[in-house]
C-alpha cells in the first residue's frame, strides 16, 4: 500500500509539471489538438479481487474461503478517438492490466523473545488483455477543459494466488506445528462498465480518474499445495461462477 501511494504521489507530481490539470488559456483552441486522434494511457490501478482458497483454522492464522484481497498494478492502453461532433467523440481502445500484492506477516513468541513463531505470507498476481470503447464529451469553460465519459469493455484474464501459513509450534516434539501452502490459478472473462472523467490541456496531456465495475466469469481454477497432512490437490473446468469486481484507476494519458 506504501508503494502505490508513492506511485500516485509521484504521478500527480508529474502530471503537474507536465500541465496535468491545466488551466485554461488564451491559447487553447481545440483545433491545436484536431490532428492528435491516437491515445495512450498509462494509469494506476486498484483492484479488490474476489479470493478463493482452500478453508483453513489455525492457532495463528485462519485462510477463508472466499474473502475480497486489495491488488495494486498498471494498466497501459493504446487507441484512436473518433469524432461525432458537437463535442461527442467516442474512443476505441485495446491494452492489458498488470497487478501485483506481496503480504507478509510474522507472529513473535513474545515481546521478550525475539524469535519468529508463525509466519504467513500472501501473493497475489492479476493480468488481463481487453477492448473497449467510451463515449466521450467534451466540457470547455474558461477554468478547466474536462471530458466525462462512460466506457464499456471486455476481455480476458488469469489471476495466481498463493498462500502461505506455518506455526513452528511451542511443544517440545512440535507436535502442534501447522503448515499450510496453497496455489490457486484461475482463468476467467469479463465485462466491465466505467466512469471516469479526462482532464485535457493545449499539449495533449490527460490525466484521468475513473472507477470500475467488472462482471467476472471465472472458468476453470486449478489448486496445488498441501495444509498439515492433507493435500489440497484439485481441478476444477466450466466452472462458470460470477462474480463482481470493483477497481479504481488513476492515471495519465497522452495525445498523439
Amino acid at each position: 500500500m506504501r508503494k502505490t501511494l508513492i506511485g500516485l504521489s509521484f504521478l500527480m507530481s508529474f502530471g503537474a509539471n507536465a500541465s496535468f490539470l491545466e488551466i485554461r488559456s488564451d491559447e487553447f483552441e481545440p483545433k491545436n489538438l484536431k490532428d492528435k486522434k491516437w491515445r495512450l494511457d498509462l494509469g494506476l490501478d486498484y483492484m479488490q479481487y474476489p479470493t478463493t482458497l482452500p478453508e483453513y483454522n489455525g492457532t495463528h492464522a485462519n485462510v477463508k474461503s472466499e474473502e475480497n484481497s486489495d491488488v495494486f498494478g498498471i494498466g497501459l492502453n493504446i487507441g484512436r478517438e473518433f469524432s461525432i461532433g458537437a463535442g461527442v467523440s467516442t474512443t476505441l481502445k485495446i491494452g492489458g492490466f498488470y497487478n501485483k500484492t506481496l503480504d507478509k506477516s510474522v507472529g513473535k513468541a513474545s515481546k521478550d523473545i525475539d524469535m519468529d513463531l508463525a509466519n504467513v505470507r500472501t501473493d497475489h498476481m492479476v493480468y488481463g488483455t481487453e477492448a473497449s470503447v467510451s463515449l466521450n464529451y467534451l466540457v470547455e469553460n474558461s477554468i478547466l477543459n474536462f471530458q466525462p465519459f462512460i466506457e464499456f469493455g471486455m476481455g480476458t484474464g488469469n489471476a495466481e494466488i498463493e498462500k502461505q501459513y506455518s506455526f513452528e509450534g511451542i511443544e517440545s516434539d512440535r507436535s502442534d506445528a501447522e503448515n499450510y501452502n496453497a496455489q490457486v490459478q484461475e482463468g476467467f472473462d469479463y465485462g466491465k462498465a466505467s466512469v471516469g472523467v479526462n482532464f485535457i490541456s493545449q499539449k495533449g496531456i490527460i490525466s484521468y480518474i475513473k472507477a470500475t465495475k467488472l462482471s467476472m466469469n471465472v472458468k476453470e481454477r486449478e489448486v496445488a499445495g498441501v495444509a498439515d497432512s492433507t493435500s489440497l490437490d484439485k481441478k476444477e473446468k466450466d466452472l462458470n461462477e460470477a462474480k463482481d469486481v470493483m477497481s479504481a484507476s488513476l492515471g495519465l494519458g497522452f495525445l498523439f
